[in-house]
């Protein structure tokens, strides 16, 4: 759908933890901060993980979202078997969910926000590079960011993927 959000997470093949490294990570956060951006598409929220990453965006085009896709997943695919010399599928899959309400929306922010915690990579949101959260940090302070936990709390809306 046109001008809609979505929310999308993607996972490597067998879950394998190809985006270790820091780098690898700050490597796939501007391919798809980029390509994103090339498309017009309005990047609401993100996170880079090890082996998943997860987005919350406003489409321009909704029928753009499966080449999009394709292109972060072939950029990224290649720049990681270069980097660890290796070849082959990185991505399993993609899955995609459409956005209905504000509500939804919130919601699906503090999910990404606290992937990093969930998955134990650090105890803090703001303690993890990789994830949108401390742009809103800066752009709307802690008070804003409390709110929003308070008032849209979390639900593991991947709980039984470990995602």
């Amino acid at each position: 759908m046109d001008n809609t959000y979505y929310f999308i997470t993607s996972s490597t093949l067998y879950k394998k933890k190809l985006f270790a490294t820091e780098k690898s990570r700050l490597d796939l956060s501007n391919i798809i901060k980029d390509i994103l951006t090339s498309y017009d598409y309005k990047l609401i929220g993100w996170v880079v993980l090890s082996n998943h990453y997860h987005l919350l965006c406003k489409s321009k085009i909704g029928e753009f979202i499966p080449g999009i896709l394709r292109k972060i997943h072939s950029k990224s695919s290649i720049r990681i078997n270069k980097s660890t010399n290796t070849s082959g599928k990185v991505w399993f899959n993609y899955w995609d969910k459409c956005i209905r309400n504000e509500e939804s929306l919130y919601r699906h922010l503090n999910y990404i926000h606290l992937n990093p915690v969930k998955h134990g990579f650090v105890t803090q949101p703001q303690e993890y590079g990789f994830s949108s959260y401390n742009e809103y940090l800066i752009a709307k302070g802690e008070d804003w960011l409390l709110n929003m936990f308070t008032k849209y709390p979390v639900i593991d809306f991947m709980k039984n993927d470990d995602f």
